[in-house]
């Protein structure tokens, strides 16, 4: 799950997500040659993203792995999902 940083903390309903946010599952596959992954994705928090598949780009530097995805639709237009992991020692 990805949620905008700058999201309102308080808000609407449980039921409603409070600014940009995007959560799938499904499966996926790599692309050694262009370093990039796609997502084929069976259920997503938002009806329109279900049965897509979503490309995103890997970016490794260091210990450091960034994965980058969109442009992902949204009621208020599209976004880039970024998604940062680093390594623990």
């Amino acid at each position: 799950m990805v949620i905008d940083a700058d999201r309102a903390k308080t808000g609407a309903l449980p039921t409603v997500p409070v600014g940009k946010m995007v959560a799938h599952f499904g499966t996926y596959s790599v692309n050694d040659a262009d370093h990039s992954l796609v997502f084929h994705i069976e259920r997503n928090s938002s009806p329109e993203g279900e049965g897509v598949d979503r490309s995103a780009k890997l970016i490794l530097t260091g210990d450091t792995l960034e994965i980058v995805q969109g442009p992902v639709p949204s009621p208020t237009g599209p976004f880039y999902a970024h998604t940062t992991w680093v390594k623990v020692h």
